[in-house]
């Protein structure tokens, strides 16, 4: 048994769902596919809700962070300085390691919060409303073995990177301009083209992320067809579960 599998910290929960990770390089479109998919009543588990909970100005992380990081690390109201903290991983990989020893546990232990609860909600829902599966979003997905030993298929939303690059420096103002229509703090998110490639290069390159995956959704083109690919996705996941209730994990 390897020292990973061993170690009970990183260990998944077992569970009866059919459990659809679903990752893609930043500025891809997850969350886009992935809120369709709640349209459809489906329960989401988001590996980055739960870090940004985390890191706001009352998350249980915060304490932790400050004491490793000092208050340099805090915005105004308390929370996470994203941008600083952002910089300064990428200057000392370092650094990032000991975020990551502090919010990869906590993630973890609220993924598999998450997925006990809506496991139990599935058991207690008719059988005519339930949907035998749920959807985990995880940028890490194929990065880490935790991710792969909790989810029984993959789901990657691709799109070429100029597409990404746009993508997230329109997101960066779309935000700094309604802190500032709200009277909210100093925007301090704003995002260069330099730095959303440093981004991409960090995360696992887009030819190996689309081999390993499963499904593969391209969002490069009119919402229409985005949401008609996550339909047929949907089918497919329904009937997927519902043939593979007595033994989830042999879905490939």
């Amino acid at each position: 048994m390897s020292a990973h599998s061993a170690d009970p910290r990183l260990q998944s929960l077992p569970s009866s769902l059919l459990v659809v990770g679903l990752t893609g390089g930043i500025g891809c479109g997850k969350s886009t596919v992935a809120n369709i998919f709640a349209q459809k009543n489906i329960v989401l588990v988001d590996a980055d809700v739960i870090a940004h909970q985390l890191t706001s100005s009352a998350g249980t992380a915060m304490p932790l962070i400050r004491a490793v990081f000092s208050d340099e690390m805090l915005a105004a109201d308390g929370s996470l300085n994203r941008r600083m903290m952002r910089s300064r991983i990428f200057q000392n990989p370092s650094e990032k390691l000991r975020l990551e020893a502090i919010l990869h546990p906590a993630i973890r232990d609220e993924i598999n919060r998450q997925i006990s609860l809506a496991e139990t909600s599935c058991t207690k829902a008719s059988s005519a409303s339930r949907a035998n599966y749920i959807i985990l979003v995880a940028p890490l997905l194929f990065e880490s073995l935790w991710y792969r030993q909790t989810v029984t298929r993959t789901l990657a939303v691709d799109c070429p990177q100029a597409i990404q690059i746009t993508r997230v420096m329109q997101r960066a103002i779309a935000t700094n301009k309604k802190l500032n229509e709200t009277g909210g703090e100093i925007p301090t998110d704003e995002i260069s083209a330099k730095e959303v490639c440093c981004m991409i290069a960090a995360q696992i390159p887009r030819a190996l992320r689309l081999q390993l995956a499963d499904d593969v959704i391209f969002n490069d083109k009119l919402a229409i067809d985005l949401e008609a690919g996550v339909a047929r996705l949907h089918e497919h996941y329904l009937a997927l579960a519902e043939t593979s209730s007595d033994n989830p994990y042999q879905i490939k």
